[in-house]
């Protein structure tokens, strides 16, 4: 008996050595993307929690919140997951010459922001008429979700060729680490984006209602001769926009619902603004933990280490336990913080247990979700012969977001 248990403790000491031997570039990596993730978008959720009042100020503006934050990472997170294949299968060039890799794709993302912010905008208004929720104007969530896009994008695109240039340069593997510090940055510059714009749509309308609704009909006609262009483009710039379009606009539509579900919540949220302040950095974990686990089964699948079967295979298996490993230790994590940084700011908490079993039980839900979401469309989209690197982060992102959301106003009823 004594020597069965000291060799099981051999047996599970061998195998966590290996195990951390084998993912001690994602564990060193991804630790420090998922921190930098959750300090972000901590600061995010300062800025939402910020913001309860003024939202209610222009109805419906909540429900861009979520599918903007996403289409961040649904655009510069697979940009960035792209870019990370190609040094993966040798050929990237940090060159940023007009028919370089990296310039293509770059122009490819500047397409699909301008386009999918647009379509936002309308989605948005769509999904407050469906569901009879106040609302402004078409025009108004126009131009709101496509100045918004083009703040973010004057600072995602930079980020993204540094990140680029700097794992290029060091030998480091992107995918590890791209995603997390992306939805940070992403998730920091939107809610502020959106504020800007919305201030922007406010003094115009107070102007006059005619130049807001012309200024939307010159926004929705740029997005229409851009669809074209980019349809019409030839090489890699077109296929990743015409393979992207489909994909982004369903997420739209997956998004703004999880902006609907907020909207239905907001005075309570308001009264308890800590609320507020966890949704950005639980929605952000889980989006890093999805882009990390998509880059990675991406480039496994090009590089032929796992192949699309309807069970996972091991290799797959062991980066599923990685990202429960990361979950475990992370949405505790964000439950906590979200808790202190609401009691240092004044803001309304449920107390730091209820914070804390909300995250952490939400969490591990979204984490399942997030490994059989991943696999599923990376594998799917590889057997059907499409990239997916153009589909899995998109689509993970913006179930996840929905998921998450889902998950966090059931588990904040049961406390």
């Amino acid at each position: 008996m004594v020597a069965r248990r000291i060799w099981l403790k051999r047996e599970l000491f061998s195998r966590a050595s290996t195990f951390t031997l084998e993912f001690s570039d994602l564990i060193r990596f991804g630790s420090l993307g998922l921190l930098i993730c959750i300090i972000g978008d901590l600061i995010a959720g300062i800025e939402l929690g910020s913001l309860g009042n003024f939202l209610e100020l222009i109805p419906g503006l909540i429900i861009l919140v979520p599918p903007a934050m996403g289409m961040r990472g649904n655009v510069y997170g697979a940009l960035a997951s792209r870019l990370g294949t190609s040094m993966q299968t040798g050929t990237f060039t940090p060159s940023l010459q007009r028919d370089s890799l990296l310039s293509r794709n770059v122009i490819a993302s500047c397409l699909l922001t301008i386009f999918v912010s647009v379509i936002l905008g309308i989605v948005a208004k769509l999904v407050s008429l469906t569901f009879g929720l106040a609302n402004i104007p078409l025009s108004g969530f126009i131009l709101i979700s496509f100045l918004a896009g083009i703040i973010s994008a004057s600072i995602l695109i930079p980020i993204v060729i540094i990140i680029s240039k700097v794992g290029y340069f060091g030998g480091w593997d992107i995918d590890n680490f791209s995603a997390p510090v992306i939805t940070a940055t992403g998730d920091i510059i939107t809610i502020p984006s959106l504020y800007i714009a919305a201030i922007v749509m406010i003094r115009i309308s107070a102007i006059s209602d005619m130049i807001l609704n012309w200024l939307a009909v010159l926004v929705v006609l740029i997005a229409f001769l851009l669809f074209i262009f980019g349809i019409k483009e030839k090489g890699i710039t077109g296929q990743i926009f015409r393979e992207s379009i489909p994909i982004l606009v369903f997420t739209s539509f997956v998004g703004a619902f999880g902006g609907f579900i907020i909207d239905t919540r907001l005075e309570s949220l308001i009264d308890i603004a800590a609320i507020l302040v966890l949704i950005p950095p639980f929605l952000g974990v889980n989006n890093a933990l999805g882009g990390i686990l998509s880059a990675r089964l991406s480039s496994m699948l090009h590089l032929g280490v796992i192949y699309p079967s309807k069970f996972p295979e091991r290799a797959a298996r062991r980066n599923f336990t990685a990202m429960y490993l990361f979950a475990i230790v992370v949405f505790p994590l964000v439950g906590v913080s979200s808790h202190l940084l609401s009691e240092m700011l004044g803001f309304a908490s449920p107390g730091a247990v209820q914070m804390i079993m909300m995250s952490f039980i939400a969490g591990l839900a979204s984490t399942t979700m997030v490994n059989i979401i991943a696999y599923l469309v990376a594998s799917g989209t590889f057997k059907l012969g499409a990239d997916p690197d153009i589909h899995s982060i998109p689509v993970t992102s913006s179930m996840m977001d929905l998921f998450g959301i889902f998950s966090l106003m059931l588990t904040l009823a049961l406390f």
